[in-house]
């Protein structure tokens, strides 16, 4: 079970969003919250993706490629 949003978004407006898997692929894409994000995997990649919450943003993972800029915010 790999959430991927490549290219592609995962939006929740005015909600919690909580992604638990083994690993996240957002590369080019976006996952974000008007609310809270929290995002927890063995392995993250946000290679020129946006990862974004407007209240609190926690990430939980052992290994996180964010280059090519991309945004954590």
């Amino acid at each position: 079970n790999i959430p991927t949003s490549k290219e592609g978004q995962i939006i929740a407006d005015n909600q919690t969003l909580l992604i638990d898997a083994s690993d996240i692929n957002n590369g080019s894409g976006v996952i974000a919250s008007s609310n809270n994000l929290a995002l927890t995997a063995d392995s993250i990649s946000s290679s020129a993706g946006l990862l974004r919450a407007e209240n609190s943003l926690t990430v939980n993972t052992q290994n996180l490629s964010n280059n090519n800029n991309a945004v954590i915010s």
